[in-house]
């Protein structure tokens, strides 16, 4: 028997390499998602002045060293597991434990029931709906009102999550493929939005949205009573430039735009992983792709065809509760908008099925990766070792991923028949997830237990005036993290902190940290295994 043995759960995790680097890019573009559409809402309100195309761009762009960070730490501990893997070997296991149980397996799940949420509000109710209107068809307009109520929700989530649970069944290989056309969905949905967008000047967005929604209201000029109002409650729709509110927008694109780097939780099944050309391709490929060809580029249109002031108006009006009625039950935001703006049926299709899909694809992203942190943590034996069973048949962790969906199910309820779970501000403790990633990257380099790993690293061969590049990055992404949370935390209107959230994560932290310790007690007292051995080295493939 190896002296590995008594260490990890077995010699070999039965996971098999099939991600080509396109499959990583495809899982990063589609994790980050065009939900950023939806998010744009926010900054009118709590960044008055900033400018959204500005934000975007620097965004993307100051954010880049941080995926360039994450790649080198990919190629240097090529397994999966993610923040997790690069926390466990470098910080304080403890504190790898507690932070990527919490930001990346237990409240990333909740993430399962919001991804209905999404796939209702963003394209199945509002497809619904406006096929309603448009055709004088109330069976259409009162099945999509009904998705958006609490049965409706909770019915079609819990459809929803049966469907990807029996995909899990069939494997990494066909969810590859159902990647691919949840991708060329999305994409049809890009290109149809911005031709949307690029094509429709203020005068016939104006003509559409008053057809569409001035019945609703009794009025002949929505779109102006919807700037008058705002003007009435005191608000300015054309506020003053301001840097300082330009950056705080960062905090709200931090929801979907930290996220390109999402495919190192399946190092361990990502070909050639090791080659630093092919993690910076998935990582800093889709962050630009993604941030400026489609976020910076489609709101700089979506604005130039609806007019700041009014959206500015608008976002403030539904903020307030002014607009009492938009697409019945349905949110306002810009995907949305973008049906009002056609009759076109084929547009309206691809639109509202692309964000669909690419809700569908939430499912996938808050399943697959968790359940390749909770397989890195059994492995390091903090769990029963038959979580760590692989399916012959499919090379998959069937049983986790049974548990985790099972999870999912509940957060379902959990978040649609309880007065509190809903408010949890989840992204608060992911963000403080990728701030620790961070401040590994810039210790990577120096540190005793691990610089033996970087010097065999490619990411070792990369260095500016002698400092290590994955040191710079790491600042770089450390300052930018930094910068979002404290943005996070100082302003109440974005939602994502209040005292709820704040008491629960922490009650998080310390319950996972007491299992850390109980658990490290019963493996050295009852099986002889000092589990502090295996954060010492590289688990095996």
């Amino acid at each position: 028997m190896s002296s590995r043995s008594p260490v990890f759960v077995r010699e070999a995790t039965g996971l098999v390499r099939e991600l080509s680097v396109w499959d990583a890019m495809f899982f990063n573009i589609l994790t980050a998602s065009i939900f950023t559409f939806t998010f744009y809402t926010d900054p009118p309100i709590a960044f008055p002045g900033g400018n959204m195309v500005l934000a975007t761009i620097l965004m993307t762009i100051i954010s880049l060293p941080m995926f360039v960070a994450y790649s080198m730490l990919g190629v240097s501990m090529p397994r999966g597991g993610g923040d997790y893997m690069f926390q466990s070997r470098t910080l304080p296991s403890v504190l790898a434990f507690t932070f990527g149980f919490n930001g990346g397996v237990f409240w990333s799940l909740s993430f399962i029931a919001w991804a209905g949420w999404w796939f209702i509000t963003s394209g199945f109710a509002p497809l619904l709906i406006r096929l309603g209107l448009l055709y004088n068809n109330n069976s259409l307009l009162n099945l999509g009102v009904w998705a958006t109520t609490v049965p409706g929700l909770v019915t079609i989530t819990s459809v929803l999550i049966l469907t990807v649970t029996t995909f899990h069944f069939f494997g990494m290989r066909m969810f590859v493929k159902l990647q691919r056309v949840m991708m060329a969905s999305v994409v049809l949905c890009i290109i149809a939005m911005l031709y949307l967008f690029a094509s429709t000047p203020t005068s016939s967005f104006i003509s559409s949205f008053n057809s569409a929604l001035g019945p609703l209201n009794n009025s002949s000029n929505y779109y102006q009573s919807i700037i008058n109002t705002a003007i009435a409650s005191g608000y300015n729709p054309s506020p003053h430039f301001s840097w300082y509110n330009t950056i705080g927008i960062f905090s709200v694109l931090q929801a979907t735009m930290v996220y390109f780097y999402y495919h190192l939780y399946f190092g361990g099944e990502l070909k050639r992983a090791s080659q630093l050309r092919r993690q910076i391709i998935a990582t800093v490929g889709s962050a630009v792709v993604t941030g400026l060809l489609v976020y910076a580029f489609g709101i700089w249109l979506f604005l130039r065809a609806v007019n700041p002031a009014f959206w500015n108006a608008f976002a403030y009006d539904s903020f307030t509760g002014s607009i009492t009625h938009f697409l019945p039950g349905l949110p306002p935001n810009i995907p949305a908008l973008a049906t009002i703006m056609t009759s076109n049926i084929v547009l309206i299709l691809i639109i509202t099925v692309g964000f669909m899909l690419q809700s569908y694809f939430i499912f996938f992203n808050s399943s697959l990766p968790q359940s390749r942190v909770l397989f890195a943590m059994t492995f390091d034996r903090l769990f029963p070792s038959w979580l760590a069973d692989v399916s012959d048949r499919f090379r998959s962790p069937i049983k986790l991923l049974l548990i985790i969906m099972a999870v999912g199910e509940i957060w379902v309820f959990l978040i649609w028949y309880t007065t509190w779970a809903a408010l949890f501000a989840t992204y608060l403790i992911v963000n403080a997830l990728i701030l620790l990633s961070m401040l590994v990257a810039i210790l990577f380099p120096f540190l005793k237990k691990t610089r033996h790993i970087y010097e065999s690293s490619p990411a070792s061969k990369y260095k500016i005036l002698g400092i290590p590049i994955i040191t710079v990055c790491g600042i770089v992404g450390f300052v930018l993290m930094s910068v979002i949370v404290w943005y996070t935390l100082t302003t109440p209107s974005l939602g994502f902190a209040n005292e709820q959230s704040e008491i629960a994560m922490a009650i998080g932290l310390i319950v996972a940290g007491i299992y850390f310790y109980v658990v490290k007690l019963y493996r050295k007292h009852r099986n002889g295994i000092d589990i502090e051995l295996a954060f010492r080295e590289i688990p095996p493939e």
